[in-house]
């Protein structure tokens, strides 16, 4: 038996965690590469999300699981910051010459998959739940809403 509200919980939990991973991105890359290439990280967000959202428009086949996305979503946040890590980016040093902006490319296109994994499984949930868009439209709202005031708290 399936439980009315737990898709919308679902996709709450999703939103706060996106968002949340949003932000903590952005603190972390200020903390790295000043604060006034920080904000690249929103840029990326919505990159990998609006990626996702053509990729599920334009393919023929369905979404796919949302718990399969949701899980992606997760380890790749860890997975994609050590690589970004590894690529010894340097953003100011981009006029130096194309290997550094090639690193930079690659860097934050690698930033930008976790996002990418997250819109797939938002698809997924309102693909599924069709039906109830507007209860996991709100569900959506609410739960980025809390992983911002969770992020700040932190």
């Amino acid at each position: 038996m399936r439980v009315p509200w737990a898709r919308s919980l679902a996709l709450a939990l999703l939103a706060a965690a996106t968002l949340q991973a949003e932000l903590v991105f952005t603190r972390l890359l200020s903390a790295a590469y000043f604060p006034h290439l920080a904000f690249v990280v929103l840029s990326m967000a919505l990159l990998g999300l609006a990626a996702a959202g053509s990729f599920t428009a334009l393919s023929a086949a369905s979404p796919g699981r949302p718990a399969a996305a949701s899980a992606a979503f997760g380890a790749s946040l860890i997975v994609c910051w050590y690589l970004f890590q590894s690529l010894a980016v340097e953003p100011l040093t981009v006029a130096e010459g194309a290997g550094a902006l090639l690193r930079l490319a690659a860097g934050l296109l690698t930033l930008a998959l976790p996002f990418f994994l997250a819109g797939l499984a938002i698809a997924a949930v309102f693909s599924e739940g069709a039906q109830e868009a507007e209860r996991l439209y709100a569900a959506d709202l609410v739960g980025s809403a809390a992983g911002g005031l969770l992020a700040l708290g932190s």
